[in-house]
């Protein structure tokens, strides 16, 4: 393989309806940089949501423009900097998209392809570093961003580039809070809600490492699909009980006391992937009262307005609160060792599936097959594979 002197990039050049989008030619620098990684892509996940912030129906993600999209991928190595240490051409490799400055990674901080921040400096990071994501047939891109896959133990699994990248995208979000709340087997956590993109991914990680989980949610169907699903997927170890959470606070609280093990004091842990909203979600006041003391609640989601919680009770419960905003390498690695293992399994031998996979000429397709392809164990890729 070698390096073209320029890449296709599905370019979204301003925010309107109906999207502004093109498919342009940039360069690829040459030679590589220290620092980076030059890598053919084969399978670049889209997000159902992208298309709401590029018509400006949203706008909770910043960007520069005009600007590439594009957050994580499956790919492969073509030229890695001088300086890295492990990766070759050829490489089976999985593109992530949590940057941190070199120079400051607790502050500063940017979604690759997807959102500058908050900061002057996130926003100058973005803008004049990394300002252009992986929906292109050649990313360059931060080289501790770009992981080596075990290409034998995924071939012998038979996953595909499409359902690695579905799955990795929402496994590294989960693996971080798993990590935050120090889960281990035989205990009992309670998510809410468990069918979204990356709230599922928290459920399933939790059952196969030996959890019982208390799945919450407003939808008994898509409760009871993925319910049976994991409880097929994972025979051995699924404890999976299921609670809707459309009545009031006292009702969807005893309902989740009621799924608790005999004899318990309560959950472990409550995991809040909430989606996008300026208001507290129904079902965070039952979670926080059916925790034992001790416990943890891990925020994960997405609510942009205050937390509404009893203070005297979580005091005398001496539970822990804590936001955990995406995943440390660790985190990402093991869960990626996992995956290459077999102990989180993903795609068909997850029953997750694969919506379409697109050209980057073909994005109002991909944009239609979006439509079908929100919640649980669903996706949608761009798959520019060896095109110039």
């Amino acid at each position: 393989m070698s390096l073209p002197s320029t890449t296709k990039a599905f370019t979204v050049n301003s925010i309107r309806s109906p999207p502004d989008i093109t498919i342009n030619s940039i360069p690829v620098p040459n030679p590589v940089a220290s620092g980076t990684c030059a890598v053919r892509i084969l399978a670049a996940y889209v997000s159902p949501g992208w298309p709401l912030f590029y018509d400006g129906t949203l706008s909770y993600l910043s960007f520069p423009l005009p600007f590439v999209p594009g957050s994580h991928a499956v790919g492969r190595v073509i030229s890695a900097g001088p300086d890295a240490a492990q990766l070759r051409p050829g490489d089976l490799v999985f593109i992530d998209s949590y940057i941190r400055a070199r120079d400051d990674p607790t502050n500063t901080q940017i979604l690759l392809g997807l959102h500058e921040g908050s900061t002057e400096a996130s926003k100058r990071l973005m803008r004049d570093a990394w300002r252009d994501g992986v929906l292109r047939t050649v990313a360059t891109v931060p080289l501790e961003n770009v992981n080596r896959l075990d290409e034998s133990a995924i071939d012998r699994l038979g996953y595909t580039p499409s359902e690695l990248v579905i799955a990795l995208s929402r496994l590294l979000v989960a693996s971080g809070g798993v990590a935050a709340a120090h889960l281990r087997a035989g205990q009992t956590v309670i998510v809410g809600p468990a069918t979204g993109h990356y709230s599922g991914a928290v459920a399933e990680v939790a059952v196969a490492l030996g959890a019982r989980v208390i799945a919450l949610g407003r939808d008994a169907t898509k409760l009871k699909a993925m319910s049976d699903a994991l409880a097929t997927i994972y025979p051995r170890s699924a404890r999976i009980q299921t609670v809707e959470t459309a009545g009031d606070a006292e009702t969807v609280t005893a309902a989740i006391r009621a799924a608790l093990p005999t004899g318990s004091a309560g959950a472990d842990a409550f995991f809040d992937i909430s989606p996008g909203s300026g208001i507290q979600p129904a079902h965070i006041v039952p979670a926080f009262a059916a925790l034992r003391p001790g416990a943890k609640a891990i925020l994960m989601g997405a609510i942009f307005g205050d937390l509404q919680v009893n203070y005297a009770s979580i005091l005398f419960r001496s539970i822990t609160i804590k936001g955990q905003y995406m995943y440390t390498r660790e985190n990402a690695t093991q869960m990626m060792r996992m995956v290459e293992a077999g102990v989180v399994r993903i795609g068909k031998l997850a029953g997750h599936e694969v919506q379409g996979e697109f050209a980057l000429e073909d994005w109002e397709a991909a944009f239609v097959a979006l439509k079908g392809a929100h919640g649980w164990g669903k996706g949608v890729t761009f798959t520019p594979g060896d095109e110039a």
